[in-house]
């Protein structure tokens, strides 16, 4: 399991999700760095520049292609797991 938007990028280079949870109003602006499996949070150090766009989005979008599940939760529901949090199958 991963909490967090970049380390759930993080995980999902690393295995199939079966199931993504996100608060409702989750928004994490970023841009896709080139040449990295995770996309850069737009305070972090991307080694170019992209398009902002948000990377719940985009990563929700990801675990649907990949087969996996989405569930939103109300806000607060994950506030010990940074709003968002991948499980992975084994």
């Amino acid at each position: 399991m991963a909490s967090g938007i970049e380390r759930c990028w993080r995980a999902l280079g690393r295995g199939r999700p079966a199931m993504l949870l996100v608060e409702e109003n989750f928004i994490s602006a970023g841009t896709t760095a080139p040449g990295r499996d995770a996309p850069a949070n737009a305070s972090g150090n991307a080694s170019g520049v992209g398009d902002v766009h948000d990377l719940v989005d985009g990563l929700i979008e990801q675990v649907i292609l990949m087969g996996g599940q989405l569930a939103l939760v109300a806000d607060g529901d994950l506030a010990t797991h940074d709003r968002i949090a991948l499980v992975l199958r084994r």
